[in-house]
């Protein structure tokens, strides 16, 4: 079976796109392949998402803004 792919997007891929990132690869399992870019990236992940994510016990400490360039390739 091949993988489902899909892609989460925000303006700078810190908060809200990373956090679904998280949340899809914590609960989907391993048929699907998941990535969250940026319009605009941030330059570093802010450590109030890793908190935010940490508390549900999903660790996105590994994960860092990327362009749609970076991911669409």
């Amino acid at each position: 079976m091949t993988a489902r792919r899909i892609l989460f997007v925000c303006v700078g891929n810190a908060y809200r796109s990373q956090m679904a990132e998280g949340f899809m690869r914590a609960y989907a399992g391993r048929s699907w392949e998941v990535v969250s870019a940026g319009v605009s990236p941030a330059g570093l992940l802010p450590s109030e998402t890793v908190a935010m994510m940490q508390e549900k016990g999903i660790d996105v400490s590994g994960h860092f803004p990327k362009s749609l360039a970076e991911v669409l390739r």
